[in-house]
């Protein structure tokens, strides 16, 4: 696999989902398992959160979260999915003091670009 996001078969195109889930399970499940054959990244507002403090993901997808998400997980309304065909050495979470916003940053032939989801 290449550094060039997201897939060697989408050829450099980055295809980005944006949802606000309103705090759905079922939404969010629905989301997961429609968008991991489309999508390369899915930014999601107000993102289910459980009875343990974590948001839903399926093995397609690497969670992106706030920083300091594990100190106030229900204050927590942006979430970032990354398709796991992206390879993991061509982007890096950016650190953000909110829990209204996660970003990622990708690397590239193509150079750097910063994708960030806001509430």
């Amino acid at each position: 696999m290449t550094n060039e996001p997201p897939t060697q078969e989408n050829q450099g195109s980055l295809k980005i989902w944006q949802q606000n889930i309103n705090k759905s399970l079922v939404g969010q499940h629905d989301l997961l398992n429609s968008a991991g054959k489309t999508y390369d990244i899915v930014a999601i507002q107000e993102p289910h959160i459980d009875f343990l403090g974590n948001t839903r993901a399926n093995p397609h997808w690497d969670p992106v979260r706030p920083t300091g998400w594990r100190d106030r997980p229900k204050e927590t309304r942006s979430v970032m999915l990354i398709n796991k065909k992206i390879n993991t050495n061509s982007w890096c979470p950016i650190t953000i003091d909110s829990q209204d916003v996660t970003g990622i940053q990708m690397h590239g032939n193509f150079g750097t670009i910063r994708i960030i989801n806001i509430y």
